[in-house]
């Protein structure tokens, strides 16, 4: 039976591809290794507000249109990304996410100036207003309202589409033919525009405040056509345009401005592990010139913001599952390779996780479990490659074995070849004389004519069947069969002979390769044929001595690794660390569960009681 097999080649194995060839990566890599995590403090509004969430989360309607854990969730999301969000006249808290990331894409501005570097900022809960609102009546009914645009379930309401369209075209202009002033399907473009808060417009007008060009700084948004989108993706990669922010499905795959390229901030956590690698995939992207320029000394800043003790740490579990399920599919063998995959998604979001949370017991935690994650992948490759070792080592107590058996061959084919080699004196010089036996018939070079019928017939019958092959004759006491040949660069075809020594060895002559559109000579055939028996046998013994010598050298090298022990760096972290560990027990309370029970989840999930 016939098995396919398939397996998936990550960046990671490309990149350790090009380590082992001594060249750089294709793409830069990431300052420290791997993304930082900028944890704020929640605001006093912030927390308030956390404490109704999880009053209206116990407190459901029966009408899910009033209320239900979907609304609840958004709210807290928004919540978590700037309080404003939810109540527009709401203080400006000066330790927010989004006043720290406009410190440091203001820092990264100036610091990147004399090369105009460029930044990407994401942000997929709130969209550009332009100085515009979705509704003229501030009360927060008008929110509401445009919140049950979403079902129960999370989808768009049919019958609230024209509303969303309108909403949309309120605040995406399509051009002069209307295009591009697409209706809101998915949630989060929902929930960003049932907010008359902007976080884009905020972050330009401070950036601006702190002297950045109004010029360089540009939304995706504004691009809602494909000749606005070539040409902000040409000033990006010219520099003229030096900060672009935008939501996941604007800025997701497809978008090309790497060129310039130095950081990406997230401001909030998408929903898929995807979304958050089609992110990133637009900074660590082949092309950057700064990379190309400096390869040794270049990398590019990642960074993730979420703000502590809010629905953000849930929402970084959120991808971490997915991506550590995901991760394991993708693999296989999970354990194998999480060693070289020290920047998945995975560990990522469970580290941003812990931040958020605000308990330092959970970050301690999940640094220590990755830690013992790796000591018990590298133990298991310590073991599977004892074994292997093991398994080579049988195979190299056998090279004099099979050097003793080769040149016995090697010796039994010369005397064979010498024995059916018959000279004849022509003009005074010596040659040898053509003896093709082709059944029971002793063909010539008198018999030429026949010999190009007999070799043209074997030629048609692997042109009929590809997997054919066909005896031709024997020369010089050594069977002649043809087969089909394909070159692997190029696509030509043709036939190939292959020669069968005294123990039924094969030998695949280089220079008894022929394709379809070759002229073909008889004697340039047999004068082909003539050369691998002079020199081929001598060239194919030589190169496994060779070979066997790297064995015989090998061997010790072996020896040695085999006995090696792996160090009990894993039992020590298992048995005699003395830092507490923290450890997840999914639905503790068994059957008999509290009253409160929801509450404890929620209060576990944004991390205000744990």
């Amino acid at each position: 039976m016939d098995r396919t097999f398939a397996d998936v080649v990550t960046k990671n194995d490309l990149d350790e591809q090009a380590k082992q060839a001594g060249l750089c990566p294709l793409t830069p890599p990431v300052t420290g290794g791997k993304p930082y995590n900028d944890v704020a403090e929640r605001s006093p509004d912030q927390a308030e507000y956390m404490n109704s969430i999880i009053h209206r989360m116990e407190n459901l309607p029966p009408d899910p249109r009033r209320d239900n854990p979907l609304k609840i969730t958004n709210d807290a999301r928004k919540a978590g990304l700037d309080f404003r969000l939810i109540l527009p006249e709401a203080e400006d808290f000066a330790g927010s996410k989004i006043n720290a990331a406009v410190e440091r894409i203001h820092s990264i501005w100036q610091g990147t100036a004399a090369d105009r570097g460029t930044q990407l900022v994401f942000c997929d809960l709130s969209t550009p207003k332009g100085g515009k609102v979705l509704f003229t009546d501030a009360s927060p009914q008008r929110d509401t309202e445009f919140e049950t645009l979403l079902d129960v379930d999370g989808t768009l309401i049919p019958e609230r589409q024209e509303l969303a369209a309108r909403g949309t075209d309120s605040l995406e202009e399509g051009d002069e033919n209307g295009e591009d002033a697409t209706v809101a399907s998915d949630m989060d473009a929902v929930i960003a525009l049932s907010s008359r808060f902007s976080v884009y417009d905020d972050i330009r007008s401070k950036l601006v405040a702190r002297g950045i060009p109004a010029e360089e700084i540009a939304f995706i948004h504004e691009a809602n056509t494909d000749v606005r989108k070539a040409k902000l993706f040409s000033d990006m990669n010219s520099g003229h345009v030096r900060i672009l922010l935008g939501s996941t499905s604007k800025m997701g795959a497809g978008m090309n401005v790497q060129k310039r390229l130095v950081a990406a901030h997230h401001l909030d956590a998408p929903w898929r592990p995807s979304d958050l690698e089609q992110r990133n995939g637009r900074i660590i992207r082949q092309g950057n010139l700064f990379y190309e320029r400096d390869p040794e000394h270049f990398s590019v800043g990642i960074y993730n913001y979420a703000t502590k003790q809010t629905y953000d740490a849930r929402m970084w579990q959120t991808i971490e599952y997915k991506a550590a399920a995901i991760e394991q599919f993708r693999k296989g063998d999970l354990l194998q390779r999480v060693i070289d995959d020290v920047q998945s998604e995975a560990a990522n979001a469970a580290e941003m996780k812990a931040a958020a949370s605000g308990n330092p017991l959970i970050l301690m935690q999940v640094q220590l479990a990755a830690d013992l994650r790796k000591l018990e992948a590298l133990y298991s490759q310590h073991q599977r490659g004892q074994h292997r070792l093991r398994d080579r080592l049988k195979w190299l107590n056998g090279t004099d074995e099979r050097l003793a058996k080769a040149e016995s061959a090697y010796a039994a084919n010369i005397r064979h070849r010498d024995r059916h080699t018959h000279i004849v004196k022509e003009k005074d010089k010596e040659k040898i004389r053509i003896e093709l036996f082709a059944g029971d018939k002793m063909l010539t070079d008198r018999d030429g004519e026949k010999i190009k019928d007999i070799l043209l017939g074997c030629v048609k019958e692997i042109t009929r069947n590809a997997g054919a092959r066909v005896l031709f004759g024997s020369y010089r006491g050594f069977a002649m069969n043809l087969e089909r040949y394909a070159q692997s660069f190029g696509g030509k075809e043709g036939f190939r002979i292959v020669v069968t020594g005294t123990d039924g060895q094969e030998f695949k002559p280089d220079n008894l390769v022929y394709l379809f559109d070759d002229k073909l000579s008889l004697s340039g055939l047999l004068q082909r044929m003539d050369n691998f028996l002079a020199k081929g046998f001598d060239e194919a013994m030589e190169k496994f001595r060779e070979t066997c010598r790297h064995e015989k050298a090998e061997l010790e090298t072996t020896r040695e690794a085999l006995g090696r022990e792996f160090p009990q760096i894993v039992d020590d972290v298992k048995l005699n660390h003395k830092t507490p560990l923290i450890i997840e027990i999914p639905d503790r309370h068994g059957t008999g569960r509290k009253p409160d029970f929801i509450t404890g989840y929620v209060n576990e999930a944004i991390g205000l009681k744990l």
